[in-house]
C-alpha cells in the first residue's frame, strides 16, 4: 500500500520533471536571422510639430514628463526643462 502512494508520487514527479524539461519552445540563436534588425528597430519618441513646419523629438528613454503651465507646454526630462508657448504648437505625438 505504500509502495503503491511512493511509486505513484514518484512517478508523478519524473513525468511532471521531463514535462517541464521537454524542448517544446523554439530557440533563437545566434546563427538564426532575426526578422528585424537593430538597425530596423525604431525608437518610440514624443514628437512636438510646430505651425512653422520644424519638430523637435524626446526619445522615451530620457523619460519626458509633460505639463501644461501658464499656457505653456513644459517638458521636463532629467537632463533639462523647455517650455514652448502653445500658440506655436501645431501638436504632439508618440511616434
Amino acid at each position: 500500500m505504500y509502495l503503491n502512494r511512493i511509486l505513484t508520487v514518484f512517478f508523478f514527479f519524473v513525468s511532471l520533471c521531463l514535462f517541464s524539461c521537454s524542448d517544446e519552445t523554439p530557440q533563437t540563436g545566434h546563427d538564426d536571422p532575426s526578422p528585424e534588425t537593430p538597425e530596423q528597430i525604431k525608437e518610440t519618441q514624443l514628437i512636438i510639430y510646430f505651425k512653422d513646419g520644424t519638430h523637435v523629438a524626446y526619445p522615451l528613454y530620457k523619460n519626458p514628463q509633460l505639463s501644461f503651465v501658464d499656457a505653456q507646454l513644459v517638458v521636463k526630462t532629467s537632463i533639462q526643462e523647455v517650455k514652448y508657448d502653445l500658440q506655436t504648437i501645431s501638436r504632439f505625438t508618440y511616434e
